[in-house]
């Protein structure tokens, strides 16, 4: 072992990474937790308002449009002046919409808490994909991610029970002010852990001197380099089919299954709990993978490959009834 990597392997860098990880997995867990607060309290927004559910459909759209606006400009922001700032103004906007959304007189309140939700929930990928880049050393990479997308799915999980069970026991107002308070605990955690998440990158801590910082360049300079890079398109088309193929698996597998299974809407509803929660130990595992295969992206193909022939053979009503 050479003394490079005694130094990646060190117990106080690897409880280091450990800690970095957590943290930034219990941010992202809050971001996939406020994506759900708006559908989770459809009912009693309805019953309070009056909406029926394509305004209150509106509200969600209006928070994905924006988040999705936002993303692309929040990477920038990011390069710019560092991720650690853009993740505490996120997670701020997550508090200040739940505030509004508790206190909402009307459906304009409640809009503009959907846009300030969308602002908060674009900055996350980018800082936080920055942080684990820049923080976490390479051999620990493939669990950091593995526990970024896992923490995130728990985040979807808990939102459901945590709304619905504060609104049965108190109301929906403070099932909101509850979320709220919730996301800014995360936001206090990150400040106390705020050196985890800034200064040195794990090379610069072994001993190598840090890379000069590159030379400013324009926006429109910084982005036609990154056009210009094919890796970009594919980075691009993989997230944008996975994200097509689980926004499809989420929203038509219980009627899917009803019509092609006869399957009853519990049934159906257990299925996608199951699907959901196999997703979840399914990147955990990959973590695992990831560090221990050398040709990472052989594993990727094998394992689309599978889900998209379960998919298909699901979809085509061959699976024996009963």
């Amino acid at each position: 072992m050479n003394s490079e990597t005694a130094v990646l392997d060190s117990p106080a860098l690897r409880r280091r990474d450990w800690q970095i990880i957590l943290l930034i997995g219990v941010a992202h867990s809050s971001s996939h937790f406020f994506q759900l607060v708006l559908p989770s309290l459809y009912v009693s927004l309805g019953t309070e308002f009056g909406l029926d559910f394509a305004r209150l459909g509106l509200l969600v759209s209006v928070f994905y449009v924006v988040s999705g606006l936002g993303q692309a400009s929040s990477g920038f922001v990011v390069d710019r002046i560092g991720a650690r700032p853009v993740l505490w103004f996120g997670l701020a906007c997550f508090v200040l919409s739940a505030v509004l959304i508790g206190a909402a007189s009307g459906y304009a309140m409640l809009m503009l808490a959907a846009a300030i939700g969308g602002i908060g929930n674009s900055v996350f990928h980018p800082a936080d994909y920055s942080i684990i880049n820049h923080r976490v050393s390479p051999p620990r990479l493939g669990h950091a991610f593995s526990l970024h997308g896992l923490t995130g799915n728990l985040g979807w999980a808990l939102t459901p029970v945590f709304i619905t069970t504060i609104t049965l026991l108190a109301s929906w107002r403070v099932a909101a002010f509850s979320a709220a308070a919730l996301v800014a605990v995360v936001l206090l955690m990150t400040v106390i852990g705020r050196d985890l998440l800034g200064g040195a990158a794990p090379a610069e801590a072994g001993g190598k001197s840090a890379a000069r910082p590159a030379a400013q360049e324009s926006v429109w300079q910084t982005l036609a380099a990154l056009l210009a890079r094919p890796a970009l398109w594919g980075a691009f088309l993989f997230f944008a089919c996975t994200s097509i193929a689980l926004s499809s698996v989420q929203n038509y597998t219980i009627p899917l299954l009803g019509q092609l299974y006869d399957l009853s809407k519990v049934a159906a509803s257990s299925a996608l709990s199951g699907y959901m929660v196999a997703s979840a130990l399914g990147m955990a595992a990959g973590g695992f993978l990831v560090s221990a295969t050398p040709r990472t992206e052989l594993t990727v193909t094998a394992a689309l490959i599978m889900a998209g022939l379960t998919l298909v053979v699901l979809a085509m009503g061959w699976v024996p009834a009963g």
